[in-house]
């Protein structure tokens, strides 16, 4: 007589969920199309967004001296504007609509951001599900904030040495492509590309020789090269400790899809990404992968 361990029948592995699988990657899609489609609002959203990581900092300095939020935004966009009237924006007259709503949205998120992130965390179901949606939001405007108040303050140190390098080799409107130098390295390892070919072009048209024309963009080399590998891995490297190939592969990624803002905004993208992906145990594995 068979037993009963004989005659049971052995326990088949749960049936793969292909169906669950396909429609996670049909979503995909589907965002990855509507992030397309939409790209000038997108666009839009993403450069206040920027603007707001970068100008938060400011604005809670100022509510130290108990100014209030809405007038220390105010103050603090004034001021960007009033900076940047005398160069870029004297050149926009075609982008001055976008331009408004983004000074507009980045007044918005600067006076009603942290009351936008509380209503945000007000849709967990639990109070645990509410914390951890809070310390993520916080989590993402204190490191974006701190990696773009550092990267500014890099790019401002390289624009002034490479407008004082140019100035020294002879290079007309010496002060012209420092700025374009400091602003281009906003855009990791494309910006420092870009702007070597334009000064090997501006090298061989300002010298008769091939060593003096060479020496413009070798200069700039030596000096973007010292800057990512030593100075900024040494002041943010370790808060980021983000994988070169994850951060060139987003800045190609968003530049595709959203053009020369898309590769402005790709590193604070992937860095909201990563600290999200932290926060929920499903998708822990996909934040090591952005490490180095």
């Amino acid at each position: 007589m068979a037993t009963a361990e004989t005659e049971r029948a052995p326990v088949s592995a749960p049936p793969v969920p292909t169906r669950s699988f396909a429609l996670n990657c049909l979503l995909f899609l589907a965002v990855l199309v509507i992030l397309k489609l939409a790209k000038p609002l997108m666009v839009t959203l993403a450069l206040s967004l920027f603007f707001y990581f970068l100008l938060m900092p400011l604005v809670l300095f100022l509510g130290k001296f108990h100014i209030p939020r809405a007038l220390a935004a105010g103050a603090v966009v004034a001021l960007v504007l009033m900076l940047l009237s005398h160069g870029i924006l004297a050149y926009l007259t075609s982008v001055l609509i976008s331009t408004a709503v983004i000074v507009f949205l980045t007044f918005f998120f600067l006076t009603f951001g942290e009351r936008l992130q509380q209503k945000i965390a007000r849709l967990g179901r639990s109070f645990a599900e509410q914390r951890r949606l809070v310390r993520i939001a916080r989590n993402i405007q204190s490191e974006i904030s701190r990696f773009l108040g550092v990267i500014s303050a890099i790019n401002l140190c390289l624009a002034a040495i490479a407008s004082f390098i140019f100035w020294f080799l002879g290079v007309p409107n010496f002060l012209l492509w420092g700025a374009l130098a400091g602003i281009a390295n906003f855009v990791p390892y494309a910006g420092a590309a870009a702007m070597t070919v334009m000064l090997t072009a501006v090298g061989l048209l300002t010298f008769d020789t091939l060593g003096d024309a060479l020496l413009v963009p070798g200069c700039f080399l030596v000096l973007t090269i010292l800057e990512g590998q030593l100075i900024t891995p040494m002041l943010i490297g370790r808060q980021l400790n983000l994988s070169p190939v994850i951060v060139l592969f987003a800045v190609i990624f968003w530049a595709y899809m959203w053009g020369l803002a898309g590769a402005l905004v790709a590193v604070p993208i992937l860095v909201s990404t990563k600290i999200v992906f932290s926060h929920m145990p499903a998708f822990r594995p996909l934040a090591s992968l952005f490490r180095r």
